[in-house]
């Protein structure tokens, strides 16, 4: 007891009540330009479950440029930060990809051998919006996908806020949704409106379980 002041003196006793309540378990994950500062970094490290050190961009032939930055690889996994792959594919080169039987394969016996040999523990497929025609092809990419990853992780799948794709039960294991895209690796963020993202977030929990569905928040700029 103060007795009404506000400085603590020498010999006064202090009685804490902490009453803590469990109401579930939270995964942080954390996205890492190659060019962020290592102090940064070093900073966030202790209080994230996941990261992906940088990105995969995937081009139509199934053929993946590395992005990603091998120094935040390491320095996860010392941390015990659970690496996850990320990779990106859009548009018209998405479209030929899924489409393509020889490209598909060929990324996905890639993602195959990636997987263990650098100790990612997950993928994260950021893939845009695709026309309705295209839908069950992407399913069938994305099962796939899901088949040479699980050994190691989960798969999550970024779509597009404005899509109405929904990739159903058992065809991925989570579903990031962000409010802060980025278009390219190096460029400035470009927001999506909150009533665009808060409809997302509703279609989404409308079809799937909420366990299942992530909301990624921005901390760039």
């Amino acid at each position: 007891d103060l007795l009404g002041d506000s400085i603590i003196a020498q010999g006064q006793r202090l009685a804490l009540e902490h009453t803590e309540i469990r109401e579930g378990e939270i995964s942080v994950g954390g996205y890492a330009f190659p060019s962020m500062d290592r102090r940064q970094l070093q900073e966030a490290l202790p209080y994230l479950t996941t990261l992906s050190p940088g990105c995969f961009e995937v081009d139509e032939n199934g053929a993946m440029c590395d992005l990603s930055d091998q120094i935040q690889l390491c320095r996860a996994k010392e941390l015990g930060v659970l690496p996850v792959l990320r990779l990106r594919c859009e548009g018209d080169r998405l479209h030929h990809l899924i489409q393509t039987p020889a490209a598909r394969e060929r990324l996905l016996a890639h993602i195959g051998a990636l997987l263990p040999r650098l100790g990612y523990r997950g993928v994260e497929a950021e893939l845009r919006v695709l026309t309705g025609q295209s839908h069950h092809r992407l399913t069938a990419f994305l099962e796939g996908l899901r088949s040479v990853t699980n050994p190691f992780g989960p798969l999550t799948l970024i779509p597009s806020p404005q899509s109405d794709y929904d990739p159903g039960e058992g065809v991925v294991d989570r579903i990031l949704l962000r409010r802060c895209p980025f278009e390219r690796m190096h460029d400035a963020p470009g927001g999506i409106s909150g009533q665009t993202l808060r409809k997302a977030v509703e279609r989404a929990l409308n079809k799937t379980a909420s366990r299942r569905v992530f909301l990624g928040i921005p901390t760039c700029g």
